[in-house]
């Protein structure tokens, strides 16, 4: 079971934002890469409960996948309100492609996602990139 790994690397110096580096990423990524059915529920269920920087590097990781479930899961988290998940979780679902069923984005997760980064003081056309990009879905 890769999960309970992949949780650990994730959590591993938390209060380090530099420490996540290529290792720990590509090895991250490399587990995420084998998930089974029973590592994709565990982190369905456990992933709200993870602190905010092992969202963040979850996010960036999990469009590896691009599959329903981590369409999911991303979709789930632009609704944190937190600017770094949101900004990862929009920066992943990019590169999903069209025709992925995009039904997991609907207007609450939009709206919210929106409203967190334009709260932000990102520059005015990246924020208009990624929130142009949310509402091209709905």
């Amino acid at each position: 079971m890769n999960w309970k790994e992949f949780d650990k690397v994730l959590g591993q110096n938390l209060n380090n934002v530099d420490y996540w580096g290529d290792e720990e990423s590509i090895y991250a990524a490399d587990l995420l890469k084998d998930f089974d059915d029973k590592d994709w529920l565990s982190l369905e269920k456990e992933w709200k409960s993870r602190p905010d920087v092992w969202k963040e590097r979850c996010a960036q990781l999990i469009d590896l996948r691009k599959d329903q479930k981590s369409l999911s899961i991303l979709a789930e988290m632009l609704e944190t309100g937190n600017l770094d998940i949101t900004i990862n979780a929009i920066e992943s679902l990019q590169g999903f492609v069209s025709e992925s069923n995009w039904d997991e984005i609907n207007q609450k997760r939009v709206d919210t996602a929106c409203q967190t980064i334009d709260r932000s003081t990102l520059i005015d056309s990246y924020k208009s990139e990624l929130t142009d990009f949310l509402k091209s879905k709905l």
